[in-house]
């Protein structure tokens, strides 16, 4: 099934943040974007919680839906019910084997040479571990089980496995 949000530009967003802080109207920062699911010839839409901007990565896990909300990791039911933040930073790699797999940045105000914490964590948000870092990142993405990467300062595509194991150059 599908999944998808109304969509947010980061200017609505913070237009809505601002408006947020200047108001005691709890619900107005709750109700910037919606996270949908629907079957494919668009029926059955379900509603399944609130979200700050239209999510990065979303991946299903058994009843699980993990998804990347504004830099926090969450995760909600394929029915709409129990929605969680996981992580209060990160962004989402993917989910195997009881695990989540992110990344984090070390330094969130400097993001133009991201220093990099590749992490795990159980799927109910225990047990984070930091498996290895990688300095000076451009551009990176998890996929089948590699992390791959690009470093600011050299050329060329690099993957490792997320514990660091398997350096190589692509």
């Amino acid at each position: 099934m599908p999944i998808y949000s109304t969509k947010k530009t980061l200017a609505e967003f913070n237009e809505i943040k601002k408006e947020a802080l200047n108001t005691e109207d709890a619900t107005v920062e709750s109700d910037v974007g919606t996270l949908y699911m629907m079957k494919t010839d668009g029926s059955e839409k379900i509603s399944l919680c609130k979200v700050s901007l239209e999510p990065g990565r979303v991946m299903i896990s058994e009843e699980w839906i993990y998804f990347e909300d504004y830099q926090k990791l969450c995760k909600v039911r394929i029915d709409g019910s129990d929605y969680t933040v996981i992580s209060e930073k990160g962004r989402l790699g993917f989910v195997e084997n009881g695990w989540v797999y992110f990344v984090s940045v070390l330094d969130p105000e400097t993001r133009a040479y991201d220093d990099l914490e590749i992490c795990r964590m159980k799927k109910d948000g225990s047990e984070i571990t930091v498996l290895s870092s990688v300095k000076q990142v451009s551009s990176s993405c998890f996929d089948n089980g590699w992390f791959y990467y690009v470093l600011h300062s050299e050329k060329g595509l690099y993957r490792m496995r997320p514990d660091g194991s398997e350096r190589e150059t692509q």
